[in-house]
Formats: structure tokens, sequence, C-alpha cells
């Protein structure tokens, strides 16, 4: 018989075990459904009556809609390092390391590392991907075996900036089935070296070559390593330091010795891991015995292998990266303490340099205040943009420009528009000081070049007639090729473009066609080598363009110094306007005045003489004489203002069969008695008029 006491003590012992057995029958069934399904979360009430009353057991269970974002609000109830335990933090294929190290040391408990492109706490943000990369612990970037050379030489370098040094850090590893080799670079406490491993019977690997470089490393104050290494003449091995360069084995192992990577360790000939390693990332031993332990912790600059210079971005079009994890942006802070003054944008270029984007009327670097350009001069990272062809050019193309260079590579022109790096464009640039014109109607492209170079700090003019698919190009009017015609691929004949013309270089890699002519000297994933001097004029199918009113945009763009026009001092003073004309140049007269430099007054007579290079005009608006079939029709006498002729010598292009040399020009002498409709017209009632001025001839 039990006593009362033992009656309570039997009826508390089994409701504790109903409440463990509920409590763990909840638990495994929140394992099993969370968190593809939902999330339990238990209240567990217990009331307890006094000693003669049954005790009341009360039981939730809320039910969590799984179409709702948990995000931080459902894993703050666990510490990161918790949730990395229970795999259910990272989000996106972030991979989740219980403890890494930080920059400054410090050791954080349960990271999300996440893969290229994403972001965040949990790996749950869409970020853009830097092209200035810095490595998180854990992390690495992989490009294509393919970059490097089946067999024979091959080069490598990368610029590092170590936040930390730790012993056995990765820094580049290749895996060559067909060489039957393994490269392998670590930076082990500060000391780099260099390994081989070669297969032995066993299809083991060894290590058969070490190569160690003297200097150590030494992280304060320092920017960027300089670090280089290869094969030279199939079995010279070299490594370089900031340029320092030793060469040969300094050490070779026996084949009994460094047992421990097999054959089978590695499944992919075509990775090439940089500052890490896939098998490090996922808290795995790396397949090689005493070999890395560490990623890098710190910044990756410039990767070229083989000559190419490796883009560190994973995408459809762009980047040359096929996975990487733990990259964030080196250059998210280059800007905190920018110079740039008047409002001028900060760009990063660099993991550790900036350039201000100065707008018009400021000069780089600082973009302090300065003068209108007259003349606009370009400085390699400046460009203008115009509403250019925009689907105005179609079957016929017709471009001029006049310019002078001051560096022999650097993009002059470029017009055309495609996400894919494909489509349709117009290009024409320096490389080497010689000219190079590109088309792509959409079916392939076509280039020219020029068989001689232009000459540096002299004026020049490229023009560039287009028919269809064949194009003539033109330097100084002297045909660049004679003799030869371009045609551009396929059977498209139609230049399609709704993007802006770029006059000086480009804002945006990505935007540029791969298949610009020397894509490779013009363009990085980088930036891109605009050009380096002055543009005079600019002809786009007949229309002259005004480099500054009719600008878009413009970014770093100066006054050229490099022209009589140019000058804070006109030679065409306060009463007209200097025309550059190459090398020379000529004045625009106000009303009233005339003389080369416009420096005579004012004509009475109603007759009129024309003076510089027979560019003088008058025109007479033909609806002030009653003329209403023609009405608003201009009539010119004497010469045509520039932007008629412009349109003239288009047109002329295209019409006429032969090719046509020289410029239009206009009536050299003086004029009388002008009848419109046998009516007189009265000259001082010319609507408008340049370089005008008293005749002189007693015989006229």
């Amino acid at each position: 018989m039990y006593t009362g006491t033992a009656s309570t003590k039997f009826r508390s012992h089994m409701r504790n075990l109903y409440l463990s057995q509920s409590l763990n029958f909840l638990l495994v069934l929140n394992e099993a459904l969370q968190p593809e399904v939902f999330l339990l979360h238990l209240v567990l009430m217990a009331r307890v009556a006094n000693d003669e009353d049954d005790a009341a057991l009360t039981m939730e269970i809320e039910i969590e809609n799984p179409g709702e974002s948990k995000g931080e609000k459902v894993i703050h109830e666990f510490s990161m390092e918790e949730n990395c335990l229970l795999g259910r933090s990272c989000n996106s294929g972030g991979i989740c390391i219980d403890t890494t190290t930080l920059p400054n040391l410090s050791v954080s408990k349960g990271t999300c590392v996440c893969p290229l492109g994403y972001s965040g706490k949990f790996c749950d943000q869409k970020s853009f991907q830097t092209r200035f990369p810095e490595i998180q612990d854990g992390g690495y970037l992989a490009f294509g075996g393919w970059l490097l050379p089946k067999i024979g030489p091959f080069s490598v370098s990368l610029q590092i900036k170590p936040h930390v040094l730790r012993p056995k850090t990765l820094l580049f590893f290749y895996f060559s089935i067909s060489r039957a080799q393994a490269f392998y670079l670590e930076l082990d406490n500060g000391i780099l070296q260099l390994r081989i491993y070669n297969k032995s019977i066993e299809g083991y690997f060894y290590l058969s070559r070490l190569l160690q470089h003297p200097t150590e490393l030494n992280i304060l104050n320092k920017n960027f390593f300089d670090i280089s290494f290869g094969l030279r003449k199939m079995n010279e091995l070299y490594l370089s330091l900031d340029h320092n360069e030793v060469h040969g084995v300094l050490e070779t192992l026996s084949s009994e010795e460094g047992f421990g990577l097999l054959i089978n360790s590695f499944n992919r000939e075509n990775t090439i891991f940089i500052g890490g390693h896939s098998s490090l990332t996922k808290g795995q031993s790396f397949p090689i015995v005493s070999a890395a332990e560490n990623s890098l912790i710190g910044c990756i600059g410039d990767i070229v292998i083989n000559g190419h210079l490796c883009d560190p971005r994973q995408g459809s079009y762009v980047g040359d990266a096929v996975s990487g994890y733990g990259i964030i942006d080196c250059s998210r802070n280059v800007c905190d303490n920018h110079v740039c003054e008047n409002d001028a944008a900060c760009k990063p270029v660099s993991a550790t340099d900036y350039v201000c984007q100065c707008p018009l009327g400021t000069r780089p670097p600082s973009c302090k205040q300065d003068r209108i350009p007259i003349i606009p001069e370009f400085l390699g990272n400046s460009y203008l943009s115009l509403k250019g062809y925009r689907d105005t050019s179609l079957s016929e193309t017709l471009l001029e420009i006049t310019f002078l260079p001051k560096k022999p590579t650097g993009l002059l022109i470029y017009s055309g528009f495609s996400f894919d790096k494909r489509g349709d464009f117009i290009s024409i640039s320096l490389v080497n000081s010689q000219v190079f014109v590109g088309f792509d109607l959409g079916s392939g492209p076509a280039s020219m070049q020029s068989s001689q170079n232009v000459t540096l700090n002299y004026w020049q003019t490229v023009r560039v007639k287009r028919i269809g698919r064949s194009f003539d190009v033109y330097l100084n009017d002297e045909h660049i090729s004679p003799g030869l015609k371009s045609f551009s691929q396929g059977n498209l004949v139609q230049l399609t473009i709704a993007d802006d013309l770029l006059v000086g270089g480009h804002p945006d890699p990505d935007r540029i066609s791969a298949l610009l002519p020397k894509y490779d000297d013009l363009v990085s994933y980088k930036a891109v080598k605009g050009f380096v001097g002055c543009v005079q004029s600019l002809i786009i199918n007949g229309h002259r363009v005004n480099l500054l009113d009719d600008t878009i945009d413009f970014i770093n763009v100066v006054s050229c110094k490099q022209h009589e026009c140019a000058k804070r001092s006109s030679p065409c003073g306060f009463n007209g306007k200097c025309i550059p004309d190459l090398n020379s140049w000529r004045c625009v007269c106000s009303t009233g005045f005339m003389g080369k430099q416009c420096q005579n007054g004012k004509w009475n007579e109603n007759e009129i003489e024309g003076f510089v290079n027979g560019k003088s005009i008058i025109s007479v608006d033909l609806e002030q004489f009653g003329n209403y079939v023609c009405n608003r029709t201009v009539f010119y006498i004497g010469g045509a203002p520039q932007s008629l002729i412009d349109k003239i010598e288009f047109l002329r292009e295209f019409i006429s069969e032969i090719e046509i040399k020289g410029k239009i020009g206009g009536f050299i002498g003086c004029i009388r008695d002008i009848r419109i409709n046998h009516s007189p017209v009265d000259l001082r009632d010319a609507t408008k008029e340049q370089n005008i001025g008293l005749c002189t001839n007693e015989n006229s």
C-alpha cells in the first residue's frame, strides 16, 4: 500500500517520464523535418497542483510558415558555432568553418565561407564579384588548367599582400595528369618555397625538386609582393620574389621519401588553385603529406598564367575563375580617405589605389578647378560619350576624326554594346602607333590596320568609309592599305548600335566586344587603356560634333595646350571664334568684323568681299521676299556654313562612283547686285554672315 507521499512522487515521476518522452519525440520530428519543411518551436508549460491534485501538463506546438524567410530570426536562438555543427547556417552553397582566423589574428567561431557571387553572414546575399579579391581564411580561387600547357615550359606570376604569416600557407597548386607532376607553391612563415612532385612507379608522388627563396617576406609597410615561377627549357626551375630570381634545384629527395600523394587523390586536372584549396575549405587534410595547412589570409593582385592576365570573377561572359570561396573586395576601403574635390566620384583602380572621376572644368588628379577646355585632351583614363550612331548608320557609315596622339597605344573611338561580349561595334584605336579600325555587323568582325605608324605629337586625320560589308580607311587622305578593301564576315550589311559613342576611352571593360582588334593590348578585366592626346574634331555621317556641347557625359577631360586655338589668349581676340584646322587655324568673325584675326571694324556698303580661304558666306531668308513656295528656305551667297559643307561631303561620298579628294571651298571675291525673283536684295538684310568685309576692288 502506497502512502500519499509515495503516490505524489509516483505521479511526479510519471509526469516527468511522459514529458521526457514527448520532448524526445518532438526533437526527433524536428530534426527530421528541419530545415527543409518547417521548424517546430516548443513551449512547454507545466502547472503543478497541490499535493492532492493531479499535475496538469500543457504542450504547445507552433508551426512556422515555410514560405517565410527565416534569416537571422530563426538561427539567432543558437550561436553561429552551434548552427555550424547543426549544418543549417550557410545558404547558397556556403561552407561553415567552425574556427577561422581573422586578419587581426583573432579567432571567429562558426563562419560561413561563401562561394563567388554571394556574401553576408549566412551567404544569403547576391553580390557583385570584385575585380580586386581578398581571400579570407578557408577561401581560394580556382582557374581552368587549360591555361597551362600540357607539356614544356610555363610561367606563373602573382601578386600577394598577406595580412598574416602562417606556417604552410598554400599559394599555388596544380596537378597535371599529362605531365605526371604536381606543382606546389607555399609561404611557410615568410619563406617562399616551390616544390615539384613527380609520379613514382608505384603510382605515388614524391618530392623531386625543392626551390626555396633566400629572402624572407616582411609584411610590415609593404603593399604587394611580386612572385613568379616556372620552367624554362623543360627542366630549368626558377623562383622570383620582387624581381630577385633564383634558379635550379636546391634540394632533391629520393623516391622513398615523401609518400602519401596517390594519383587517385585528384579527380580533375583542369583546376589551378590560388591562395587555398577545396580540401582546406571543407576541413579535410590536404592530399600531400606534410604540405598545406592554411589558406592565404590577404589580397591577391594580378594573376598571370602563361602570359594571360586572369580575371578573378566567375560569370557567363566575364571572368576566368571556375570556382572560389571566401572572396571579398580588397578595395572596399580604398576611397575612405580620398582627396577628390568638386564633388568628384572616387573609383578604385586596384586594391590600394584610386582615381578621381573629375567633371568638366576640373583637372586630375584631385579635380581642382580648371578652365573649360576648348580642344579636349584625354589622359588615358578619360572619356566622353556622345549620341553617336544610335540606329542612324545602318548601311552607310562615314567617320572622320582629327587627333594628336601623345602615346602610341589607346582606344580612340568605340561604339557598340553587348552583354555577352559580342555584337555590332565600330572602333578606332592605336596600338604601338599603328591605326586599327574594326567593324562587326553582327555576323563576324573585320579589321584594317595602317601599314605606317602615326607620328606622335602631330595632328593627323583618320577617315573611315563603309558601304554595307566593305569599308576603307584613310590616314591623312592616303589609304592605309592601298589597293585593299576589307569586308566584315557573314551576310549582314547593317550596323545596328543603340548605345553611346565613346571618345578617348571607355568606363566599363565588360561592355566592349571581345572581338575588338588587338583586344588584349587595349582591354583587361580591370580597365580600358584609353587614348592619350587631343581630339580636334569629329564628324559622324556628315554631322560635325561639338565635343563639348553635344556631350552626354565626360570624365577627366582637360584642355589641350598643343594648339593656338586652345591658348588662353585666342588669336581671334574677342571679335571672333578660333577654328582649328590641323596645325593651323582660322577665325570666324562676329558680325561687323573682318580680317584674319577679326581685327578690322564694321562695313557699311552694300558690297562684300570674302577673305579667308574661301570660307566667306552670307545667307538671306527668302521668306522676307515673299517667296512662300520655299517657306523658311535659307539662301547662301559666297559659301556655306561648315555644317552644310559636312553634309554635302557626306552625300557626295556615297553618290559619286569615283573617289573624291579635296574639300568644298567658298567663293573669293566681290559680289553686288543680287536679285531674287527680279527683286534686288539689300545685303544688310542678311540674317547671318561670317567673315564678310568691305570690297576694295575698284573694278568689281
